[in-house]
């Protein structure tokens, strides 16, 4: 929780932000941070003679969380100490967010994003976002010019102050209300307020100097805007009703965004105003006169028609509309085959349950590497698309290990952006935030099959409670029906109860998922051996298959020697003289091949035809659906 210190009276303010410091000078190694001096990374963890790649990342997490504590948002920015980026343009290196930081304007950053982007970008730059989320704004005045039309305006009360590249930052309390920010109102100054941020310690300009506190929050009070600056404010025009909605959406609409992000956030704005009822014209128009003039470099007219006609079938598509029945029986649907054939349709929902451990989150990355490059799955045919895997259940870079193994079997088969990997564990489904993470992922990627691995982690509601999972289960039925693409959850069985369960009635948790699943497949570890079974909606249920791990972590189908003797034996005999031969051939009891006889019935392995017994035309290497 963050300390309320930048709303109030200056008194009170003052004594949060005392009582904020004491508690991170408690547990504060090393000299006190970014105080008239660099903040390049001196302090924890640091050798003699020099920075450490770690201190400078514990510098930096130290001051992102302190900044935090004190009510402040933070996001992660480009550093001239980075490689360069087709992104990032020469002015704006050093203060180019490299976090989507919209969200941010917001609510502020969990302790663990902060971690995660300490530990990903070592050498980033530290940013604030201004405005009523951090409850400051901030005055940028810039050179000699900056520093000459303060001089003009008086004495300014002592206040936080940061010393940038070429001039400074003076910081004030948010007066209230909307604050746009400004460029130029007065000669050298800017201001940074809604929509805006400012590069704080420990920071690098991209002229090589450091950012440095002049006079820091242990220091003194954030002091009120004077006089001068609240009339400036007040002069501003006032926002539109739309611009007062959300703060990325003003942040796009007067700023743009480089070349590489316009695309996508051109969809997003898109889908905004054409969610509030505006039609596909005046969003355009909207969008070319603003947004597309404001990117770097400019976004076509032809672009933003393009993306808006795009999102504007697509709304349309998702309206509520009936159909005669006889115009139904009439109507000539293209045939299209599934991603894999008979069992992952095309916009469905999918469930693949087993027990822990029992190579789930191999098979499923193995059904996507076979989906991406269009080759059999399981002797399946395939579809080829575009997959996007959703994982929390192993760390990244295991997930590397594993990845590196399985492809070594496709070659140069594996193209470039056809098998994605988001390592998220901050993208619930059953949460606003998460759900506005995963969307963005979708409108970036435009995957045909996500696989979320596993459900659990991306849940913090209750799995057992129906209103729970009748949630998740509309989230996840909206991006089908939006983006067009199936979903594969990877969930686990529940333990076994006195009630015998079967198929997927044995997926843990609530029955709903069940319900609405198109296809669930099972993978079971029965007697040393993984076996996978199908249930499905639209189709027969396939027979078992039973799969054998290999060294390059791949399950591949294949029939245990000992049930491949039952089918060999089966030549269309009665069965006690196929149990006399299976337990001749195996040299096993009366009971086991009694036993063998039954699990290759099971597994559709053998067939009773009248009252004899023959293998069947189902074979385990290649199922017919």
């Amino acid at each position: 929780m963050g300390f309320p210190i930048l709303s109030g009276d200056s008194r009170g303010t003052q004594t949060s932000v005392n009582k904020a410091l004491l508690r991170r000078r408690a547990v504060r190694s090393g000299p006190s941070m970014c105080h008239e001096r660099s903040c390049s990374g001196a302090g924890l963890d640091e050798p003699a003679g020099g920075v450490t790649m770690n201190a400078r990342a514990n510098a930096w997490l130290r001051e992102a969380t302190r900044l935090v504590d004190l009510g402040l948002s933070v996001i992660p920015l480009h550093s001239p100490d980075l490689p360069s980026s087709a992104n990032v343009d020469e002015q704006n290196i050093g203060k180019t967010p490299l976090v989507r930081w919209q969200e941010f304007q917001e609510h502020r950053p969990s302790v663990r994003e902060i971690r995660e982007w300490a530990r990903r970008w070592p050498r980033a730059n530290l940013g604030v976002v201004t405005g009523a989320i951090s409850n400051v704004i901030a005055l940028d005045s810039d050179g000699h010019e900056g520093t000459h039309t303060l001089e003009g305006l008086g004495t300014l009360p002592r206040t936080w102050r940061v010393s940038t590249g070429h001039g400074e930052h003076i910081w004030f309390k948010h007066p209230g209300g909307y604050v746009k920010n400004f460029t130029r109102r007065l000669p050298g100054l800017d201001l940074r307020a809604e929509g805006g941020y400012v590069v704080v310690p420990p920071s690098r300009h991209r002229i090589g100097r450091d950012y440095r506190w002049l006079v820091a929050p242990e220091d003194a009070a954030l002091a009120e805007p004077p006089d001068w600056l609240i009339e400036l404010i007040g002069s501003q025009p006032g926002p539109t009703p739309v611009l007062a909605q959300g703060g990325w959406v003003a942040e796009a609409l007067l700023e743009g965004v480089p070349k590489g992000n316009r695309d996508s956030m051109c969809t997003r704005l898109a889908g905004f105003f054409l969610g509030l009822g505006i039609n596909a014209g005046t969003t355009t128009v909207i969008l070319n006169n603003t947004f597309a003039k404001r990117c770097r470099p400019a976004f076509p007219l032809a672009d933003v028609q393009k993306c808006v006609g795009s999102i504007a079938q697509r709304e349309l598509a998702r309206q509520p509309v009936a159909i005669d029945a006889l115009d139904l029986l009439a109507k000539e649907y293209p045939q299209t085959s599934g991603w894999v054939t008979g069992i992952i349709e095309r916009e469905s929902l999918n469930v693949l349950g087993g027990p822990p451990k029992v190579f789930k989150t191999a098979l499923v990355t193995g059904l996507g590497l076979r989906i991406a490059t269009g080759t059999p799955w399981l002797g399946l045919a395939t579809a080829q698309g575009r997959v996007l895997i959703l994982q929390a259940e192993i760390a990244e870079q295991h997930f590397q290990t594993r990845l590196r193994l399985m492809t070594q079997a496709l070659g140069p088969l594996l193209r470039p952006d056809t098998f994605l990997v988001a390592s998220d564990r901050q993208a619930p489904l059953d949460t606003a935030h998460g759900q506005a993470r995963i969307r963005q992922l979708l409108a970036q990627h435009q995957p045909d099959l996500l696989i979320i691995d596993p459900l659990a982690r991306f849940l913090t509601g209750d799995e057992n409670r129906t209103q729970d999972m009748n949630a998740v289960v509309r989230f996840l039925d909206d991006l089908i029906q939006t983006w067009h693409l199936s979903v594969l959850l990877v969930h686990h069985t529940g333990k076994p109860t006195g009630a015998e369960r079967e198929g997927g009635q044995r997926l843990r948790g609530s029955s709903v998922l069940f319900a609405a699943a198109d296809s669930v497949l099972i993978l079971d570890r029965i007697r040393g051996e993984h076996v996978l079974s199908f249930q499905l909606r639209h189709a027969a249920d396939p027979a078992p298959l039973t799969l054998t791990p290999t060294a390059a972590l791949w399950l591949e189908p294949g029939v245990p020697e000992r049930l491949g003797a039952v089918v060999r034996l089966a030549t269309d005999i009665r069965y006690s003289a196929l149990r006399d031969a299976v337990q001749t051939e195996l040299m096993v009891s009366k009971a086991t091949a009694t036993r063998l006889i039954a699990e290759a019935k099971r597994s559709h392995l053998i067939e009773q035809v009248g009252s004899r017994y023959v293998g069947s035309q189902v074979h385990a290497g290649s199922p017919t659906p």
